[in-house]
């Protein structure tokens, strides 16, 4: 049944209802209206982070 297996793999039933029905997940539904490549954003990210351990604020002002 939908409800174990979803209960299998620790997913909401409703996660597995839209993947069913066909549904894109968020992250690559507006896939084409990012301004940033996936390998931007983990790149960004990792400098992000790499500031922080430097001291620095993670702001974006």
């Amino acid at each position: 049944s939908q409800r174990k297996a979803a209960k299998d793999y620790s997913i909401s039933c409703t996660m597995l209802q839209s993947r069913w029905e066909g549904r894109s997940i968020v992250q690559t539904g507006y896939h084409q209206q990012q301004r940033l490549s996936p390998e931007q954003e983990r790149i960004l990210y990792d400098w992000i982070l790499e500031l922080e351990v430097c001291g620095y604020a993670s702001t974006y002002s």
